[in-house]
Order: structure tokens, then sequence, then C-alpha cells
């Protein structure tokens, strides 16, 4: 694996490849487990994508100054969640979709049943790797697991998944919608940050507050986002199928509000983020030049979760990604990139189609 260690590229940049090396460590099951199933959960875990809940969990650890190597089984684990996830939800019986990530989704690859398992075998390997987890305690093993089966379950991920379906065709009220988008989406975003906090022994409440409101408020503002790609987008920029939401008649935040005012929403949402982890500004500054080169202020945590969302897509484009998406979040001013990223951070991901900005 390729060794967790500080250099001078942008905030989670070396972090995907450690991530997706984790993950290939972890599903490489060897003869004992049957290659047809095998291949089906490789296919689906490790297809391109942003990686947006591990590099949370991860990016988060190294914000309240916890070892990268303690947090990347939790990264892992939140990633198969995910996975697992999507799967189901691409299933005839519930979205129908035959893309993912730009390839075709699993059942589509490998037949109903064969995804149906690969999904059910995800979910318990993504517990088995913090059961097994030889660097961190018992105590943090167990917080983990009721942290993270917590959020996919049914008061969780899985929960706001049945109330998406029984939306369909259905107006939600304001609070209604803001719920399901919690649970659905928001509940893992926010587990991937909270996971990391379980790990550190020296947050004050403020820092625990902070990295809370912080993890809320990107959930919501992931799923808003990405309501609006499904209007705006491109099948094979945002690799799924566009107009989904609409030829399901999903409850989303743009047929409840309009597309400006959830453009409108979004950048809110982020911004509080952003101004919720002021309090991590003075005591990285204390501690000195190493944390400097990691997250010597709020700026990079929040930017390169930012550049993790996906983008506006269209005629909203901006040819800077990197420094527009600070800006819109206050960090930064236009034209100025935030403290230590590179030209290559600041490349604009919706203009190079890349397969990392797949969800």
């Amino acid at each position: 694996m390729t060794p967790l260690t500080e250099t001078s590229r942008p905030p989670g940049q070396h972090l995907v490849a450690d991530i997706d090396d984790g993950l290939r460590k972890y599903v490489d099951f060897g003869p004992g487990c049957p290659s047809h199933l095998a291949a089906a959960i490789q296919h689906s875990l490790l297809a391109p994508g942003k990686r947006l809940r591990p590099l949370l969990v991860l990016l988060t650890a190294r914000a309240c100054e916890c070892p990268v190597e303690q947090a990347l089984p939790a990264a892992c684990a939140v990633e198969m969640i995910h996975a697992y996830s999507l799967i189901h939800d691409d299933l005839p019986a519930m979205d129908d979709d035959e893309i993912r990530r730009g390839l075709p989704t699993c059942h589509v690859a490998y037949g109903e049943a064969t995804a149906i398992l690969a999904a059910d075998a995800l979910q318990p390997v993504a517990f088995q790797v913090l059961a097994e987890s030889q660097t961190i305690s018992d105590q943090k093993r167990v917080l983990l697991v009721q942290r993270i089966s917590a959020a996919c379950g049914s008061l969780g991920m899985t929960g706001g998944q049945c109330i998406d379906l029984a939306s369909e065709g259905h107006r939600l009220s304001e609070d209604d919608l803001k719920n399901m988008f919690d649970m659905k989406t928001g509940a893992l975003i926010h587990a991937s940050v909270m996971s990391a906090c379980d790990l550190c022994d020296d947050l004050s409440p403020e820092q625990h507050s902070a990295m809370d409101n912080f993890g809320r408020a990107v959930g919501l503002a992931f799923q808003i986002r990405d309501d609006i790609l499904d209007i705006e987008g491109e099948t094979d920029v945002i690799g799924k199928n566009a107009g989904s939401d609409e030829r399901l008649k999903k409850a989303t935040w743009p047929a409840l509000f309009g597309l400006e005012a959830s453009r409108q929403r979004c950048d809110e949402l982020l911004g509080a983020a952003i101004r919720s982890l002021g309090t991590f500004g003075p005591r990285s500054a204390r501690r000195g030049p190493r944390v400097s080169r990691t997250l010597p202020s709020p700026d990079h945590l929040p930017s390169q979760v930012h550049q993790s969302l996906p983008p506006h897509a269209g005629k909203r484009r901006h040819p800077d990604w990197h420094t527009f998406s600070v800006h819109r979040c206050g960090a930064v001013k236009p034209g100025h990139a935030a403290d230590g990223a590179s030209d290559a951070s600041r490349e604009s991901p919706a203009n190079s189609r890349s397969p990392g900005w797949y969800r």
C-alpha cells in the first residue's frame, strides 16, 4: 500500500490513491470467494469515483490531528457502505439505472441476482474491516460500528431511500424533503466526518460541535447539488443517466424551489460549513509547521470537499473550478487559490470530464 506520508501535494490528492489501495486490499478475497461474486463487488467498489466520503474521513482526521493511518479503515468502510447502496439504488426494482460512474451498473454487467449478492456482501465486509482494524482500540472500533451502522440503517440511509421511493409523484414540504435528504444522503456524509472525530482523544466540545455542523451542512448541500446535476448535467460527465429524477417523478429541491434557489441554498450551506470550522484555525496555527503543511486553516478542508461536490454543469461551468468553488464559499477572493493549492488542483474537472467526479 502507498505510504501515508505528508507531501506538498494538495490535500486529498494522494489520499485518494491510499483509499483505492486500501479498497483493493480489502476486496482481494482470494480463491475462497466465487469469482463471479468477487468480480461484481470489485466492479462497483473500484469504479472511478470522487471518494468524497472516505476523503471526508481522512481530511477530518488531519484537521483533528489524528493519524491518517488510524482513520483509513473507517474511510474504506464508509465507501463500501456507499457502494453497496449504489448497487441497490440502481436495481430495476428501485431506480432502474444502467450507468453508474461511467460504467454499466452492477446488475447490467453481472445480472440482477449477483448484483444483489454483491451489495449484500459489501455491507458486512465494511463492518469486518472496522472490527479487525489493528490501528485503533476496541472502544473506538465499537464507536465506529455504532456510528456507521446507525447512518446506513432504518433511521438513516435505508430509511431515507424508503421515503424517497414512496415520495415519487408527490410534492413534499420543505421540512419533509430536508428530512429525507438528511437521512438518505446526509447521514453517511455526516458519519464520515464524525467517524474521524470518534478517533480523536482531545477534541473540545466546541470543535466537536463545529465538525457536527460541518458534516450536516455538507451532506444536505451534496444532495441539493446532485439534484441540480440531474437537470443540468450530461450523462458522460456525471457518470449516470441525467434526467432520471424527472423520469421517476422524484421529490427534489429544484422541483420544489427551482434551480436558482437551489443553487443559492447549496452555496449558503457550503458557506456555513466553512464558517463552522473557524475554531480550528487558531489551534492549527499554535501547533506549528507540521499542521500547516496538512491543514493550516479551515480553507483546505472545505475547498477539497467542495471540489469533490458535483460542479454546476452546462453554462455555469467555470474555467478555474478550484478558485471559483472556494470563492463561492467565501474562503478566498477570485483569482487567488487557497494556500498550498497547485496548478493541477485548480484544473477544471467539469471541462476535463474526469471520471473522478462520478458519484
